[in-house]
């Protein structure tokens, strides 16, 4: 986020998949706790449909969250880079982030990564596990830190 003057938040993910909720559930618990410089989307399973609101908003940087199968423990994540976003596992959605993301730093110009964390279960009509459901409530007090001088 280094040099941030205006962030896209994007939550993805499927409310009725378990620890696939976690984007949008991140968004929930980041209200409140940003700046104006900071766009918070929940965007559920379909990202590229708030292609035109993000682009509106002209973020210069963009954190995407969302399940990823990453062969880590649950509630473990890493920051991804638009490079490696191609290599992580995501089923839900109907484009691939990596084409997403290719998408918003060729026409915003903007810098994009993704926030990938690894899901327990992602089974119909589950809830988040308590190892997602943690890591979450850490790494809303992280963001919350690193976008807070927005």
């Amino acid at each position: 986020m280094k040099g941030a003057k205006k962030v896209a938040v994007l939550g993805i993910g499927s409310g009725l998949r378990g620890d696939d909720a976690l984007g949008p559930v991140f968004i929930r618990m980041m209200k409140r706790r940003v700046g104006k410089k900071v766009r918070l989307f929940d965007c559920g399973t379909v990202p590229e449909s708030f292609a035109g609101p993000i682009k509106r908003f002209r973020p210069t940087h963009i954190l995407m969250i969302d399940a990823a199968q990453m062969d880590l423990s649950p509630g473990q994540a890493r920051l991804i880079t638009p490079d490696k976003i191609g290599g992580i596992t995501i089923s839900t959605h109907a484009i691939p982030l990596n084409v997403l993301s290719e998408y918003f730093a060729s026409t915003i110009g903007c810098k994009v990564a993704l926030l990938g964390v690894q899901p327990k279960t992602v089974g119909f009509d589950e809830m988040l596990s308590k190892d997602v459901e943690a890591a979450l409530k850490r790494l809303a007090d992280v963001v919350e830190h690193e976008l807070s001088e927005l």
